[in-house]
């Protein structure tokens, strides 16, 4: 079922890979939607999302812990740079309030 990513809640199941608009995997198929997910989603500027009923779900945890697997190197490098967006993005407010 496609699911605008804006109507998503945490422990949703992804029913297909997700790609950037460059064809790489931002989301595998059977990780469930958590906050990181839920914002990198929002950063790439996906809109809809295909959910599955959980059937199929891989453990997110334990696949994110293969360090050897391009992917999941990508995902933490993303997690870090919307992390560190954000600490810019709070300093810049907190410098023009001044």
């Amino acid at each position: 079922m496609q699911v605008n990513v804006n109507e998503l809640k945490f422990g949703q199941i992804v029913a297909t890979d997700i790609l950037n608009a460059n064809d790489v995997v931002i989301i595998e198929k059977g990780v469930t939607i958590d906050e990181k997910k839920l914002r990198r989603l929002k950063m790439w500027g996906i809109k809809e999302v295909e959910i599955s009923d959980g059937s199929g779900a891989k453990n997110d945890s334990i696949f994110e812990q293969s360090e050897s697997n391009s992917k999941v190197r990508i995902n933490k490098i993303m997690d870090k740079i919307l992390s560190v967006s954000e600490v810019i993005k709070s300093e810049r407010i907190f410098i023009f309030e001044k």
